[in-house]
């Protein structure tokens, strides 16, 4: 074991975020005592330490679960695309019809303007 003289002591402010003490009496306390509370970093810092089985799962779950926000928003465009090209079909179909009827109606109008100018 070292003696306390020969430790290093490394001031708060140079410590990564995940390192540094949350509560603000840690620091006050001896550097030894800080030190063993400093130990554990969280998961983040460090990469030999493997996440937890529910982490992994949590994980998993919100990739499945953004997939299948796409699904349906996907699903949904579809359905609206589907029911904005049958509306269009529609009306496109009451368009023909209005102007082949509008057709009609100028070529009666121009027979009913030769017959009476004949």
């Amino acid at each position: 074991m070292t003696s306390p003289s020969s430790t290093i002591l490394i001031e708060d402010d140079e410590l990564p975020l995940s390192w540094r003490p949350t509560d603000s009496q840690v620091q006050r306390r001896s550097p030894r005592t800080s030190l063993e509370v400093l130990i554990e970093p969280n998961d983040a810092a460090s990469g030999s330490i493997e996440s937890s089985r529910k982490r992994k799962r949590t994980k998993g779950t919100h990739r499945d679960t953004l997939d299948t926000c796409f699904k349906k928003l996907r699903k949904t465009l579809d359905e609206e695309v589907g029911y904005r090209d049958q509306e269009l079909e529609r009306l496109q179909k009451q368009v023909q019809e209005i102007e082949s009827k509008l057709l009609l109606q100028e070529e009666r109008h121009e027979e009913e303007l030769q017959s009476r100018a004949a």
